[in-house]
């Protein structure tokens, strides 16, 4: 089970001097105190397994902007895709969600650090600081061989994941392995994307024999060997498909796929989701499909908290790379998105307007506080859905809040919002049983997990490698059975491709996984024309302006 470090150290880091790659200097190295807010270090600090861990913690960084932050990654990329519109208060409400939603980004409109898409950047870049500043100091540090091993593998699998997350929206980003010192900055170069990946499968190899297999309740929040081979078996996945229509800045093809990639991501896969007995599958890291579909969503409320178990809740069994947020941040809005706030930002972000329950046997019990309506789920989404999850498939109930019906009904009253269809995201509404009971204020500090890949997808990932690398169709078929099986649908008798692709956007919606699947599979020239997509540009987003004044930066092809 892997989550994010944030229990037992706070993560109130990212400050510091700004420049060039959107990152922290001083005048040798980008070291920053991980315990304090930009306190400048010197080498000699990393002296003990506290220090270690404490600048560990710093590492992990990265990982909360899943769902943590107004432009975090799930904000910032659903509404890419054709499940979700930007929405919000009006065509500028958010401008840098609206650039995407529509495709009107250029290099200034991609956003500068906190204000636009470029907050990912920013952020990630951070990790991967924090995580070669550990990597370049913990040879002198005085712990145990294993301890320095695990760490040493955990910031290796940080850095190969932030690295993903990069190169698969910007592509041409530049590959940084140790510390950059103030006066380089400016010659730092951009890599390939199959130079990238090649690092990102390096780093996974190296790290995974180093890694826990398993956690106990008291050691949370950190990567083990099933994530991170859950990890490496989505980027040969990625690998495999290529990047159709992506271009390198001089217009030739940036990422070809590569078919041999498929039969390695499904042996990756296999080792996480386990061997087939009858029905079932049995993983050896101890990870199982919860019982019930809406169970998954539950851990918004303040008291699920399972730990491994196959019950509602964070750190559920479903689980492999968990984002955390918790209340205890007490942010305000004088810490708002800087990275030391912990709360879950999408929470807030996608409720509907002026939301008022009126019958409580059909209504949820919302948050009044704040609601902003981005996110919003189109009507071709909703279509799709309603018509793939026929008779007990339980999907669609726990995905989409129909505002439509229950203000038809009589049940509840909103407001509808720019873009409004009148269905919102069911999996994130802010309840009103997880309004913070603590300081700070309450629409920043929902304590919602997020997914970032669970036990479904990597059962839907590896049906898919089978049948792209003509493995084991009968495995293929009782993969994604399995998945229907769990939430209520009948049986498939045959399986093609598309039926995956079709049971990954039922399956998945909201949780930041479409958009990259219609990129990797071809479909978003097709499928996002209507949203103003263009083929071979919009496969990567612009590299933001403020990267560009590096005189070593190109910029992608067709911006």
């Amino acid at each position: 089970m892997v989550n994010i470090l944030r229990k037992k150290i706070s993560l109130a880091i990212i400050t510091g001097v700004l420049t060039g790659l959107g990152m922290m200097s001083c005048t040798s190295y980008l070291d920053v105190d991980p315990k304090t807010s930009g306190q400048l270090l010197g080498p000699n600090y990393y002296k003990d397994s506290t220090q270690c861990y404490a600048a560990l913690a710093a590492a992990y960084s990265g990982v909360r902007i899943n769902s943590g932050g107004f432009y975090c990654q799930l904000m910032s990329l659903n509404p890419a895709s054709d499940d979700h519109y930007a929405g919000g208060g009006g065509a500028t409400d958010g401008s840098g969600l609206q650039n995407v939603s529509n495709w009107t980004l250029t290099a200034s409109s991609v956003g500068d650090n906190t204000n636009g898409p470029t907050y990912m950047w920013y952020n990630y870049y951070i990790g991967i600081t924090n995580s070669n500043i550990l990597l370049s100091h913990i040879d002198g540090a005085s712990m145990s061989a294993g301890l320095k091993a695990r760490m040493t593998a955990e910031c290796k699998t940080l850095r190969a994941f932030y690295y993903f997350n990069l190169v698969r929206v910007w592509g041409h980003i530049p590959l940084l392995l140790q510390p950059v010192s103030a006066g380089s900055l400016y010659d730092v170069k951009q890599s390939t994307p199959i130079d990238v990946y090649k690092q990102i499968e390096k780093d996974l190899t190296e790290a995974i024999p180093d890694l826990p297999a398993l956690l106990s309740s008291t050691d949370v929040g950190r990567f083990t060997q099933g994530a991170a081979i859950a990890l490496r078996g989505k980027v040969y996945l990625f690998e495999g498909d290529g990047v159709p229509g992506g271009k390198n800045p001089d217009g030739t093809d940036a990422l070809p796929g590569d078919v041999s990639k498929y039969a390695l991501a499904a042996a990756e896969l296999a080792k996480v989701n386990g061997p087939l007995s009858g029905s079932t599958f049995s993983s050896p890291f101890g990870y199982k499909l919860l019982t019930n579909y809406a169970d998954l969503w539950s851990n918004k409320k303040t008291n699920a908290s399972p730990l491994f178990s196959n019950s509602p809740g964070r750190f559920n069994s479903e689980s492999i790379l968990e984002d955390v947020h918790s209340m205890q941040g007490l942010s305000g809005w004088g810490n708002a998105y800087s990275g030391s706030d912990m709360g879950n930002s999408m929470n807030n972000c996608i409720g509907p307007r002026s939301y008022s329950m009126v019958d409580p046997t059909k209504a949820p019990n919302l948050s009044t506080l704040g609601n902003w309506s981005f996110s919003v789920i189109t009507s071709d989404a909703f279509n799709f859905m309603q018509s793939y999850t026929s008779g007990t498939d339980s999907r669609m109930q726990a995905t989409i809040l129909n505002m439509k019906q229950l203000s038809a009904e009589g049940a509840a009253t909103y407001t509808g919002g720019y873009q409004d269809t009148g269905y919102f995201l069911y999996k994130f509404q802010p309840l009103k049983s997880d309004e913070t009971t603590m300081g700070g204020d309450a629409v920043l500090n929902y304590q919602q997990d997020s997914y970032i890949i669970r036990l479904a997808d990597t059962y839907l990932m590896e049906a898919e490698a089978l049948l792209k690398s003509n493995g084991n169709q009968a495995r293929a078929l009782a993969l994604v059975n399995a998945v229907r099986a769990r939430a209520g649908a009948t049986p498939l008798t045959t399986l093609t491709l598309q039926n995956i692709y079709n049971e990954r956007r039922i399956e998945l919606m909201g949780e930041g996984h479409r958009y990259f699947d219609l990129v990797r599979t071809g479909q978003a020239a097709t499928v996002l024309a209507n949203r103003g997509f263009k083929a071979n540009k919009n496969e990567y987003f612009p590299i933001p302006f403020k990267e560009m004044q590096n005189q070593n930066f190109k910029q992608n092809y067709g911006y």
